[in-house]
């Protein structure tokens, strides 16, 4: 087996065991004679501690998400006997196992799209919210997915299937044209009655703890899982909603989305800031905490030290970013630039770049007339990260071999609105395909003996799109330049990713991971 491809697969389990949910839960929450202890850490900015959380018999659960199930079920040992009540909505192929648990399990989000089960399960929680007193502690377990499972509409009609049915239409089609999470988020919670902080709203005046494990780049509250505990979401509901209306008129569908949203987003506007009673009463005397316990940091620092002791501290390791994000194809072709640049430096044909602008017009001349799209951010990084390291500089032009590692982490987009013909795949097979195939274009007349290439990127949940893969993985092989490049381009063409790494054997596919981070990247180039 290739060495690269030994690492990687090395690296690939390190980083789904660094966010396993039990773990991030035991890390950051312990019981302290009869009292909850969470460190302050792990607190989200601009958000003050309350830890004055006295156990009496007066827990109450609330878990949904793709790391649901195992951190409902450890949050329940370290509650013990003064939990009351717990929901736990889990995605509808989660596998659980026949154990003693007060937990209610309800499984929903079929592709991940909300569902009728989504509803059921979520009134469930929105009644026994709404029942608590203020001497009661609300835990809310937050994780990547929860948005399909936390799904309540607004009452657009008086039909609450039609509701649930316009709402999807309306997210589909910004998913069609290329919407990243964020703009998804924004219009879902202005949609809801349980996002934006309203599951907060509905347990006041309970004290709610919210734990966090965000699948979003940086981190926002208010867009992981569509923001359910952001207190301070609930405030502006018109201002909310005017974002909403900005992205459908961004992605130019606003007068395709069913009539019933239109009018229910442009009247929330007409609304002023003023709230009512029971928002007011919320936003004065609100208890509500918010604690950030994994992320797609947390993950990407594993694999570096990971990559510590494996001894690519002798060689070279770098994190990229951890906001990797625009068209998928565009960031997997200016990968594959960027590494055959690397090997053409390391084979002294071309200089060491001296500044963004020269690697700038290197990635473009190679790349232009493939996709259309802007590069600059993902250059300046790398620049920044691997140009101005005279360290690397020293180390490349060296005899001895080298061994170099990339980690990035993020989550791209892929924009199906120009397509007729529509295969199958997820962003990172989409990556990792449009690497493959701006890669071995670049290296049709040049062989390499001694490069051991690999790059990867895949789906810290162990979901890449409605497949069953959590992305694809490329391997540089001598006989890379015979690679069929008309097949590589209609697959690609079509985003049908999938298919093409399935007939390569080249699909990753763990299984739902029972966790979510977002997705991560990695390139092993040893030469």
């Amino acid at each position: 087996m290739p060495i690269a491809k030994r690492d990687f697969f090395n690296l690939l389990k390190v980083s789904i065991e660094s966010i396993n949910p039990s773990q991030l839960i035991r890390n950051s929450v312990h019981k302290q004679n009869s009292s909850l202890k969470i460190e302050k850490k792990f607190l989200f900015k601009n958000q003050n501690l309350i830890d004055d959380l006295s156990l009496n018999k007066n827990v109450y659960i609330a878990a949904f998400g793709k790391a649901a199930y195992g951190m409902a079920l450890e949050m329940e040992k370290i509650i013990g006997h003064d939990l009351c009540r717990a929901i736990a909505i889990l995605p509808f192929n989660h596998p659980v196992n026949h154990i003693q648990s007060k937990i209610e399990f309800f499984f929903a989000g079929k592709f991940n799209l909300p569902d009728l089960d989504s509803i059921l399960a979520t009134k469930k929680i929105y009644h026994m919210a709404s029942s608590l007193a203020e001497s009661d502690i609300f835990i809310a377990l937050v994780s990547g997915g929860g948005s399909a499972l936390l799904a309540l509409p607004q009452n657009y009609t008086q039909n609450e299937t039609h509701n649930l049915d316009i709402k999807l239409e309306t997210i589909k089609m910004l998913v069609k044209c290329g919407a990243n999470i964020n703009e998804l988020n924004t219009v879902r919670s202005s949609l809801s009655q349980v996002k934006s902080g309203k599951l907060s709203l509905l347990a006041h005046p309970a004290t709610t703890i919210a734990l966090v494990i965000s699948d979003v780049i940086d981190d926002p509250l208010e867009i992981i899982s569509s923001g359910p505990c952001c207190a301070h979401s609930v405030y502006y509901p018109n201002e909310q909603a005017q974002k909403a209306v900005e992205i459908l008129e961004k992605f130019e569908i606003l007068d395709r989305v069913p009539l019933e949203i239109r009018n229910f987003l442009e009247e929330k506007i007409k609304i002023s800031e003023h709230v009512d009673e029971k928002v007011e009463n919320f936003l004065k005397n609100q208890r509500v905490c918010n604690f950030l316990i994994g992320n797609n940091t947390l993950a990407t620092m594993a694999l570096m030290n990971e990559l510590e002791k494996e001894c690519y501290s002798n060689d070279f390791r770098v994190l990229l970013s951890n906001s990797l994000s625009g068209e998928a194809r565009n960031i997997g072709s200016i990968l594959a630039a960027f590494t055959y640049l690397l090997i053409q430096i390391r084979s002294k044909k071309i200089d060491w770049i001296q500044n963004e602008t020269k690697l700038n017009d290197f990635i473009r001349s190679k790349i232009d007339g493939l996709f259309e799209f802007d590069c600059d951010q993902i250059i300046r990084v790398l620049y920044s990260k691997i140009f101005m390291d005279d360290n690397l500089k020293e180390k490349i032009f060296r005899k001895k071999k080298l061994k170099l590692c990339l980690i990035s982490g993020g989550e791209t987009t892929v924009n199906m609105s120009k397509c007729q013909s529509i295969g199958k795949g997820g962003r990172n097979q989409e990556i990792t395909l449009a690497f493959e195939y701006c890669f071995s274009k670049l290296m049709l007349n040049n062989q390499y003996q001694e490069l051991d290439c690999l790059f990867s990127s895949y789906g810290s949940d162990g979901i890449d799109g409605p497949t069953d893969a959590a992305g694809a993985y490329f391997l540089y092989e001598k006989n890379c330049s015979n690679l069929d490049q008309n097949e590589l381009s209609d697959h690609l063409n079509r985003h049908d990713s999938y298919n093409y790494f399935a007939k390569k054997d080249r699909l990753i596919v763990t299984g739902p991971t029972g966790t979510n981070v977002s997705d991560l990247q990695i390139l092993i180039i040893n030469f």
